[in-house]
This record gives structure tokens, C-alpha cells and sequence, in this order.
């Protein structure tokens, strides 16, 4: 979409990675509609920035240390003048979308995006448009359900178990947050990994970020 013609789009980037931030900026600097408001290195510092300077569009990556982005989404309150909001991260999975649709992100641009995709996504996103990887799309539906059908296979106190395992803990420190004993811990384990399709605890932390994305909408 073209955007040369919109008003101007104010921007607030928030990612971890200075490098990719001062990538991003120097790409979106190519079209003189766009002009960025603020940076932030995590998500306390974007939801603190975003309520502040009331952006357009927030672009954001997912996984940052302390708060990640999916929290910030959670805190962010405006209540006026809501921003547009476009994932710019390395997971592509349909996971991902589904549920960052859910929470209102309007598009996704992968971190190997070229200059030209990221501004596509900023025009599609700001004309009302919905903006997805055209590789992740013949997926899209199917990978979700299949991953979001494991995960209505389990009880709530299995749910609040494997909320603790991805958080790499230690067996006895989960049974001690949950008040339950190191046996009942190892039972319901044993049917987590029955119900979701997994053999060990470090198969499950392989995808822990794609987990925590579905749990978040429970």
C-alpha cells in the first residue's frame, strides 16, 4: 500500500537490539511520511513511552528480557487514541499470528525483511489492512488449531503446571509454588506430556515461547 499520501505516521519502536532498532529507523526513514517518536530496548520502557507520546503505530518485537511483548500488550492502556500495532520478530509460525491477532496486532514483518516488505506492512497496517507473511498464510489456520486442540486436552491445574515447567524451574520449586506434593507434580507431568506429544522436559522448552503465547489467551 502506498502510504506517501497519508499523514504523517508517528512511530515508536520497541526491540531489545539497538542494531536491529537503528536498522528499522534508517528503512522507515525512507519515506518522509514517517517519523519516529521514541525507542525502547524492552517492554516496560515501550509501555511507558507509548502512553506518553500516544504513537500511531507501535512496532515491536515479542521476545525481550523483563517485561516481553506480549505483557506489554496486556498493560497497554490508552484509552483515546488506541496505535496500530506491527510485529517486527523472527517467529513466523502460525502460532504466533493467532494469537497476536487476538490481542489486536494488525501485522507481522519478519526480521529478514527487506526495506521495501516493512513499509509495505506500516501501509497496510495503517490503511485498516491486515499485514502477514504471504509464506506463513497456507498454514496459517492449521497449525493453530492443531497446537491450540493439545492444549484444550489438559486440565486447569495441568495448564498451571506447565506454565511453571516452561519457566525451566526445578521440580521441587514448582511443587512448592503450587502447593502440591513432588509425587502429584511428577503425575500430572507424566500427563502433560501424554496429552501435548512430548517425551522430555527439554522437548518441551524447544518451542516454551510458542507455549506461553497460547496459555496467555486462557
Amino acid at each position: 500500500m502506498d502510504i506517501t499520501e497519508n499523514p504523517l505516521i508517528r512511530v515508536l519502536l520497541v526491540d531489545d537490539h539497538k542494531m536491529m532498532r537503528d536498522g528499522t529507523r534508517l528503512l522507515l526513514s525512507q519515506n518522509p511520511n514517517i517519523v519516529i517518536v521514541g525507542e525502547a530496548g524492552n517492554g516496560l520502557e515501550g509501555l511507558e513511552l507509548a502512553e506518553k507520546l500516544l504513537p500511531d503505530l507501535i512496532i515491536f518485537d515479542i521476545t525481550m528480557p523483563g517485561l516481553n511483548g506480549v505483557e506489554m500488550l496486556k498493560r497497554l492502556k490508552i484509552k483515546n487514541k488506541k496505535p496500530r500495532l506491527l510485529v517486527l520478530t523472527a517467529h513466523e509460525d502460525a502460532t504466533y499470528l493467532r494469537t497476536m491477532l487476538k490481542m489486536g496486532v494488525s501485522g507481522f514483518v519478519a526480521k529478514s525483511a527487506s526495506g521495501r516488505e516493512l513499509l509495505e506492512a506500516v501501509g497496510e497496517v495503517m490503511q485498516g489492512y491486515l499485514a502477514l507473511p504471504s509464506d506463513t498464510m497456507e498454514d496459517f489456520a492449521f497449525n493453530d488449531k492443531a497446537l491450540e486442540g493439545k492444549l484444550e486436552k489438559l486440565s486447569d491445574r495441568e495448564v498451571q503446571v506447565l506454565g511453571q515447567l516452561l519457566t525451566n524451574q526445578r521440580n521441587s520449586q514448582i511443587a512448592e509454588a503450587l502447593s502440591i506434593s513432588p509425587k502429584t507434580l511428577e503425575t500430572h507431568i507424566r500427563n502433560i506430556y501424554n496429552k501435548l506429544g512430548v517425551e522430555s522436559r527439554s522437548s518441551l522448552l524447544i518451542n516454551a515461547e510458542k507455549w506461553k503465547l497460547i496459555i496467555s489467551q486462557l
